[in-house]
């Protein structure tokens, strides 16, 4: 870390409670609403144990919702919605399939998830018409 990345830090660290309580409204009002789509939600947090929430990510598996994670990106993104890829299993990585010999089909399971994960924006940032506007979007494109 930076001295002036450091500067920021220690200003932010005044804000982190209220962001963490912003942060774990919204992962609620996501779980709620999203509860009954064909898709696989995060795992409920385990007991006494304390949850960043600072991704949100939904399992799309083409079986349930009769579209891929990619395509499901993409219906957001032409919404203006932004996404990220959450995860690239970790022996599909260039460094590990050179140094170790990976190959695809050496984790399923791995490969599986990796596939079919997206994470939808969640940021103490977001405005509530904003998180109203991301729900709304991902209802109508999972409930086509």
């Amino acid at each position: 870390m930076t001295d002036i990345q450091a500067a920021i830090g220690i200003h932010q660290l005044k804000k982190i409670d209220k962001w963490a309580k912003t942060r774990e409204r919204i992962w609620a009002y996501y779980v709620q609403n999203f509860k009954d789509l064909p898709v696989i939600l995060p795992a409920n947090q385990e007991p006494e144990t304390v949850h960043a929430r600072h991704l949100f990510t939904i399992l799309i598996d083409k079986t349930l919702s009769r579209m891929t994670r990619d395509e499901f990106i993409y219906k957001l993104f032409s919404h203006k919605i932004g996404t990220g890829v959450h995860f690239i299993p970790v022996h599909l990585h260039q460094y590990y399939r050179h140094a170790f010999g990976y190959r695809r089909g050496n984790f399923p399971n791995s490969e599986f998830i990796g596939l079919r994960t997206v994470s939808i924006p969640l940021s103490a940032k977001l405005s509530d018409l904003e998180v109203e506007r991301i729900v709304t979007t991902v209802k109508k494109i999972l409930r086509k």
